[in-house]
């Protein structure tokens, strides 16, 4: 039982890293694809806003 429940916490914790490798991986290919597509329309939009 003990086992069981090693294995299952290891498992959670697995997936938790995974998931939480994914949503960076992710969040790192968003924050650098679209700097790269706001570089040019920031300073319109900035203006926009203000």
């Amino acid at each position: 039982m003990e086992l069981v429940a090693i294995f299952s916490f290891l498992t959670f914790c697995l997936l938790f890293v995974v998931v939480g490798l994914l949503f960076m991986t992710v969040r790192a290919g968003v924050g650098l694809s679209a700097p790269l597509d706001e570089t040019k329309p920031s300073s319109p939009r900035n203006r926009f806003r203000e």
